[in-house]
């Protein structure tokens, strides 16, 4: 049955998708955080207590135990006080006229109220013992977990006192061949301290020689310097006199050429004028031109 937040045992069941049976276990287990109404012998639950029971199923896919889980409904749910199913109406009595236990009545209803109503307090009171008996089951569980991790705790805190004095003692091992090594260390240092300051020594007086041959060098350098110098000197005024020798040497030779060249010239006109007159004598009118070269 589920009608407008209206649930069944079996419509809770359905909806959580769990059995029947742990419905009911849930529901008598909490029963004081899911609120019901009765309709005839029949249980029907609202949507808080379905909301409830939701919460209560995802609490133990998380692996909260019943104790737990009460716990957490007792932070922010609201206590229900427990409601006793009505008495059984009779064919003659009807929801608008019923009969309540009274002196007036006979024995035999009176005595049959009182047994239902004693075998429902009964049923409650069973109900309640289970209830705390499966919660001191619960606790015994969660005792022993607790006790089962308080001996893997003594059992993981002694295997880290085992382990942390093995790494003691081979901390304490490794510390004094530490120690030795940094005695052997120490003369190994000792000797290499000794041969460094020799060597600095020779290293001192090298540096000395060195500082000498290296003024020796400069003034070595500085005299090779001056009598370059001294040679570039020399060298610029020798070029100088030979340039100028050269140079005078070149004009004469030009003047000799030029007094070849006039010489070789006017010998050369001469022997064109000797040719012109043995011409002019030769030729018809050579008296003519001879007078006319008389004239001239």
């Amino acid at each position: 049955m589920k009608n407008e937040g209206r649930f069944s045992g079996s419509d809770l069941a359905e909806m959580l998708k769990v059995p029947r049976t742990t419905i009911n276990d849930w529901i008598s287990r909490y029963s004081q955080y899911i609120e019901f109404k009765l309709q005839g012998k029949r249980r029907i639950y609202t949507q808080a207590s379905a909301d409830v029971l939701k919460e209560i199923s995802d609490l133990r896919d998380k692996g909260l135990s019943s104790f737990d889980i009460e716990a957490e409904l007792a932070k922010y749910r609201p206590v229900h006080a427990e409601q006793l199913p009505p008495v059984e109406e009779t064919p003659e009595e009807t929801t608008s006229n019923v009969k309540f236990p009274s002196t007036t009545g006979t024995g035999e209803d009176y005595a049959l109220i009182v047994k239902k109503q004693t075998d429902e307090i009964g049923r409650l009171i069973s109900e309640q013992l289970l209830n705390m008996s499966k919660r001191l089951e619960d606790l015994e569980t969660t005792n022993r977990i607790y006790s089962s991790k308080s001996s893997k705790y003594y059992i993981f805190t002694v295997v880290l006192l085992l382990l942390f004095a093995v790494i003691m003692a081979a901390a304490s091992f490794q510390l004094a061949s530490s120690i030795r090594e940094n005695q052997i260390l120490k003369s190994v240092n000792g000797e290499y301290s000794s041969r460094l300051s020799e060597s600095e020594k020779e290293l001192e007086k090298a540096a000395y020689k060195l500082h000498d041959d290296r003024v020796q060098f400069e003034t070595n350098i500085k005299s090779l310097q001056n009598q370059l110098e001294e040679q570039k000197k020399e060298f610029s005024s020798s070029l100088e006199v030979k340039l100028n020798d050269a140079e005078r040497k070149k004009e004469s030779e030009l003047r000799l050429l030029r007094d070849k060249f006039a010489a070789e010239r006017l010998d050369f006109l001469k022997k064109l004028e000797s040719a012109s007159q043995a011409y002019a004598a030769q030729s018809p009118g050579g008296e003519l031109g001879e007078k006319t070269e008389e004239n001239k």
